[in-house]
C-alpha cells in the first residue's frame, strides 16, 4: 500500500475549506482531471452526512469512472473510499483545522493498484497529483473567498 500525506495552510477558516471540498458536485470547474462529477445519492449519518458520487478522471487520452463513498463531518473532517475504480484500494482523509488566521488542511490519500508494474508507475505520479489537486483546491477557495479591499 502507497501513501501520501500533505498539509496545506490556508487563509480560510476550516469552516469554508470543509465546504468547498464537500462540494463534489463543483469539482469538473475546478479540478484538474476531473471531467465530470455525480452525487448518486446522500443520507444522513449523525451530524453528517454519506454521499455516494462518481467521478470521471481524465488524462489524456485515458478516461475511467471512479465511485466513492465520501464520508462528511462536519466542519472538521472527510472521509472517501473508493468503491469502483482503477484502484485495488484508495482511501482518503482531509482535517480541517482552524489555526491563526486561517486554517491547516491534512490530506492523506492510501491506495494500491491491481497489477505490480502499474502500482510502481502510479506511485510515482499519485502524490505529484494530489499536490495539483490540493493546490486547484487552494485557487479555488481564492477566486471563492478571497475579498479585496
Amino acid at each position: 500500500m502507497s501513501v501520501v500525506r500533505l498539509t496545506h495552510r490556508s487563509p480560510y477558516a476550516a469552516r469554508l475549506m470543509f465546504e468547498l471540498v464537500a462540494d463534489v458536485e463543483s469539482y469538473p470547474l475546478f479540478l484538474p482531471y476531473c471531467a465530470a462529477a455525480r452525487v448518486r445519492s446522500r443520507e444522513p449519518d449523525g451530524a453528517g452526512e454519506i454521499v455516494h458520487a462518481e467521478l470521471v478522471g481524465a488524462y489524456k487520452i485515458l478516461r475511467e469512472t471512479y465511485a466513492s463513498e465520501v464520508r462528511l463531518q462536519p466542519p472538521a473532517r472527510i472521509e472517501m473510499r473508493q468503491t469502483k475504480g482503477p484502484f485495488e484500494s484508495l482511501n482518503g482523509v482531509w482535517v480541517f483545522t482552524d489555526e491563526g488566521d486561517g486554517s491547516r488542511i491534512d490530506f492523506e490519500v492510501r491506495f494500491d493498484m491491481r497489477f505490480g508494474l502499474l502500482r510502481r508507475i502510479v506511485a510515482a505520479r499519485v502524490e505529484s497529483a494530489a499536490q495539483i489537486m490540493l493546490d486547484a483546491f487552494a485557487k479555488r477557495a481564492d477566486a471563492l473567498y478571497c475579498t479585496v479591499s
